[in-house]
């Protein structure tokens, strides 16, 4: 049953990515009886693809109640992908709450605990949206110079289109 769990959510992980949010939304909406039977580790996992899905579906975070004990399980457990994903999910929390010192303490939290180049994509995500808050906050010099970063980044990555 655990492995068909991790097997399941994983699918759930690429449909995300993929871009089906609202599907992904639905499946993960299912699986929540199950994940209440389930250890800590898959739990918190669900947690944060479910608060992923919401973003990538533009459903604006309310508050800080899941996001929460997920940062707190990955930091303490310094998983090297989950971590950085789970602190870049915080700052987009605050940042919908509109904390902005708060998310921007996040993003570069997440940015510190990125250890090597194969996650450039989220660096560039991190940098895009601390440009975004200090573009809102009137600090455009900031703004600038976190913007500049993404695109630095994104054309590294031969991404043009974003």
């Amino acid at each position: 049953m655990k492995h068909l769990l991790h097997i399941f959510i994983t699918v759930v992980c690429i449909a995300v990515v993929a871009g089906c949010a609202d599907s992904a939304i639905a499946l993960l909406d299912s699986l929540s009886p199950a994940i209440n039977q389930a250890d800590k580790a898959t739990r918190m996992r669900y947690d944060l693809m479910l608060i992923k899905s919401r973003d990538k579906a533009y459903i604006e975070h309310r508050n800080d109640s899941m996001i929460a004990p997920v940062v707190e399980y990955f930091t303490g457990h310094s998983d090297p992908d989950l971590t950085p994903l789970a602190l870049y999910y915080a700052g987009r929390v605050y940042s919908d709450l509109g904390d902005a010192p708060r998310a921007l303490d996040y993003y570069q939290k997440a940015v510190n605990s990125l250890i090597s180049n194969d996650n450039d994509r989220l660096r560039t995500y991190i940098y895009t949206q601390i440009g975004d808050l200090y573009y809102r906050q009137g600090l455009f010099e900031y703004a600038l110079n976190a913007n500049k970063k993404s695109l630095d980044l994104s054309y590294a990555l031969n991404d043009t289109l974003f």
